[in-house]
Order: structure tokens, then sequence, then C-alpha cells
């Protein structure tokens, strides 16, 4: 009987220790779960965008094609063929449908350069900017057309002129030189910055046309009728020109600006140039080129 009650005792006692602890200990223990840790509040840090805004300068250096249309200039091409000396009748043997022209293009580096200004609000860039080429596009399409043919007209009795006369002719311009005025717009990436732009063009164009007349008339008497002796006529030139005509058109074209450093920066682009009617012609100009600038 004593050992019963001395082991109720302390049954006793050690419940009565588990209670106290258990009430000394939180909820969560009790419950096998621990408060979260607290984070710090998340706040977005301000956007980061590369800095495009304030003026810059720099120069380029590319590869450009240049194309004309002259199919409007065959009358202007008659005008300069009827100049010539009409001897013997030799140019009634030519036709101005013989110095009709289509097109032409001509392939020439380019180098140049441009200064402009940025707006940046945000990733957005505004600018303007103005671009100068030299090119020395050389569109000169001359044909050279040699006829022989007998003509007696002015022959003495007895004689016949048999002819060998060649004709040279045709419409030449050179693009010495060109440029544009342009609005830009592009978005920042990273350090990329693409754009688009369009905007007004120049160019400086030395235009003219010519034909040059020359020929060899022989005589092929009748028997017994003494030959008159050769005659070499020319070479007679006739020309019309005009040097550094303004000729104006509209630019427009698509690139991109590389970040290199803080301040510096390297250029991809392709620029399209039409410009108005010089002349007969009708110039178009394609130029891809690479570049380098100065952000101030």
């Amino acid at each position: 009987m004593r050992s019963i009650k001395l082991f109720v005792l302390c049954a006793a006692t050690v419940i009565s220790g588990s209670n106290a602890v258990a009430g000394g200990l939180p909820d969560s223990v009790l419950r096998g779960s621990s408060d979260p840790v607290l984070q710090p509040r998340y706040v977005p840090g301000v956007p980061v965008f590369q800095r495009w805004d304030g003026f810059y300068v720099g120069g380029h250096a590319g590869y450009g094609t240049a194309g004309a249309d002259l199919s409007s200039g065959t009358a202007a091409m008659a005008n300069v063929l009827n100049s010539l000396p009409r001897n013997d009748g030799v140019l009634d043997h030519f036709s101005a449908s013989n110095f009709a022209f289509s097109k032409i293009e001509n392939n020439q580096i380019t180098f140049g350069g441009f200064v402009g200004y940025n707006f940046q609000m945000g990733e957005l860039v505004l600018g303007g900017e103005a671009n100068y080429s030299y090119g020395g596009f050389d569109l000169s399409p001359f044909k050279s057309v040699t006829q022989i043919f007998s003509d007696d007209t002015g022959a003495p009795a007895g004689h016949h002129y048999v002819y060998t006369a060649n004709l040279t002719a045709g419409p030449s311009a050179r693009l010495q030189d060109y440029g544009s005025l342009r609005a830009r717009a592009g978005f920042t990436y990273d350090c990329y910055l693409p754009y688009a732009f369009v905007g007004l063009a120049l160019g400086r164009v030395d235009v003219s046309r010519s034909a040059t007349l020359s020929y060899l008339r022989h005589d092929s008497p009748d028997v017994g009728v003494p030959p008159i002796q050769d005659f070499f006529f020319g070479p007679v030139t006739k020309s019309e020109s005009r040097d550094s005509v303004v000729a104006y058109g509209f630019a427009a074209g698509l690139g991109v600006d590389v970040a290199v450093t803080s301040n510096v920066f390297a250029r991809g682009e392709w620029e399209y140039v039409q410009f108005n009617s010089v002349g007969e012609y009708t110039i178009h100009v394609n130029t891809f080129r690479g570049g380098l600038g100065v952000r101030f």
C-alpha cells in the first residue's frame, strides 16, 4: 500500500511540473510551428537608362549606290545632236533613238560627318541631326555609234562618196556631295539606341549633255575618173552644261547607336535619298555606313 501511495505522489509531481513548463511556452511552440521571419518591404527601384541626351558630333564612312532614270531626256539629247554641223547630210544617217537612255547606276565609297542634339524622356529619345556625305557618284552613260554608208549628196558627177562616221553622245551627271537635315526618334535599350529618321535632302550636281561627231569620206569614182582625196572631219563636240546645280529631295532611313563608353558611341545606318529632277536626271542614293561619335 505504501508503495502505491509513493507512485501516485511521483506521478502527480511530474504532471504538475510538465504543465508549468508548458504554460511558460508560446502557443506557436506548442502547436509545433514558429513565427515567420520578417522580411524587408520590397520597394521598386528607379529605372536606369543609358544617357543619350545632349549635343553630339561624329564621322562616318560607307558604301553607296546612286541611280538615275534618264527616260525623259530623249528630246534634250536630240537638241544637242541637231546643234552639230550637218556637213554632207551625215547626221541624217543617225537617229536620236540611238541615244535614248533608261537607267544607270554607279557605286562609290562615301565619307562625311554628322552633328546633332538629343532630347531624352525615359526610354524615348527624340532629336535633330545634320548629316553630310561626299560621294562623287559619276553617272555618264555615253553611247558611241559608227555608221558606214554611201551618200552622193554634194558629189561631182562620176564621183561616189562612202562615209565611215562615228557619233558619241550622252548625258552626264556627277553627284559631288549631299546631305540631310533629319528628325530622329528612337528607344534606348541597355546600351543600344535603335532609331528611325526622315528629313530634307540637299545635293550638289554637275549636269551636261554632249555629242561628238567625226567621219572619213572616201571617193569611189567611176572608171577613168580620178578620185577625190579622202576627207577627214572632226572630231567636233557640242555640249550644254550646268555646274553645282542644287538638287532637293527627302531622306529616310534606319540605324542604331551603340554606347561604347559613357560618352562615345558607334553607329550603323542605312539611308535612302531621293532627289527631284535635275535636267533629265532623277537621282536616288542608297547608302550603308558605319560611324563613331562623341556625346557631350
